[in-house]
């Protein structure tokens, strides 16, 4: 009874953090007439300030010191805070330019890349369908660059960027808020000198020009950044210890999802011929993804 009621607070808390980070372009929309950067600076901020409370709170310090204190994972943090600061500021810039579809084809993407990742760096073999599924989303992203006659760079850079992200941290060995907080407090000088850049230089304190009256919808979406960025990371790992990888695997799709919808029809972004064309290929390759997995499962249940 336990057990079940575990679960169900884990699929809970996956949910809850899959839906926050499908509902982020909402947020980030609402401030598209403040620069991305100082978006991006405010967000480490807060975000620092948020993780170093909780760390205090749980009385966690030694796991920071125990993650700096070896080259190996200090090195992989540092690549870390430049992968997620790059990950952070295009799809802030993506959502404010109206690329809201395109950020969503990146975390498509996203999972069908961990698959080539891993059997390219931590030799994982990969299974026909795996082979297939990697294969369609290899289609979909050649047919846009037939169809635009370029890149569809921001779908690459964030699913690049989130998948070597996600493949330090298994090296790092570092659960969601230790890792943030390492990565927040290494990028937080460099957070500050932006936050005192745009008031100072730029004339910007908290997306306001200053002489103007403060919009104080802006300081609090501003400060509201460290929160929504450190809950949804808390909410996953409450879920991810308590839910098999597998029901993880699913629900992973959620955010992307929302972010597809909301682009259409809040943000009312054109789907075109060859946007469709290029989602269908994804998609294919992620029912390949999830029925190799579903077959992979009921192996396991067979033959344990």
């Amino acid at each position: 009874m336990t057990n079940t009621h575990d679960k169900h607070i884990g699929f809970l808390a996956a949910v809850l953090a899959y839906t926050l980070w499908g509902m982020l372009p909402i947020y980030w929309h609402s401030m598209a007439a403040i620069s991305p950067l100082e978006i991006l600076s405010h967000r480490i901020l807060w975000s620092a300030l948020v993780t170093i409370i909780a760390m205090t709170i749980l009385g966690r310090w030694g796991d920071i010191r125990l993650l700096l204190k070896n080259r190996r994972t200090s090195m992989a943090a540092m690549a870390c805070t430049i992968l997620i600061s790059i990950n952070w500021l295009v799809f802030i810039w993506a959502i404010s330019v109206g690329r809201t579809l395109e950020s969503s084809l990146g975390y498509f993407i996203n999972p069908l890349l961990n698959v080539l990742i891993g059997a390219l760096f931590l030799h994982e073999r990969l299974s026909r369908l795996q082979i297939a599924a990697v294969v369609c989303a290899a289609i979909g992203v050649f047919y846009a660059v037939i169809g635009a006659g370029q890149l569809p760079w921001i779908a690459l850079v964030l699913a690049a960027s989130f998948s070597m992200y996600g493949y330090l941290r298994k090296i790092m060995m570092a659960d969601s808020l230790t890792g943030l907080t390492a990565e927040t407090c290494l990028l937080a000088p460099l957070a500050l000198f932006g936050v005192v850049w745009f008031w100072g230089i730029k004339g910007s304190a908290f997306g306001t020009p200053i002489g103007t009256t403060p919009h104080l919808l802006n300081i609090a979406l501003l400060i509201g950044a460290g929160p929504v960025t450190a809950a949804p990371l808390l909410l996953f790992a409450a879920g991810a210890r308590r839910l098999p990888f597998s029901t993880i695997g699913f629900l992973q799709y959620l955010a992307p999802s929302l972010m597809f919808v909301i682009s259409i029809v809040l943000f009312h972004e054109p789907l075109t011929l060859q946007s469709t064309i290029t989602f269908l290929c994804i998609w294919a390759g992620i029912a390949l993804y999830i029925l190799d997995g579903l077959f992979k499962q009921r192996v396991a249940v067979i033959n344990p």
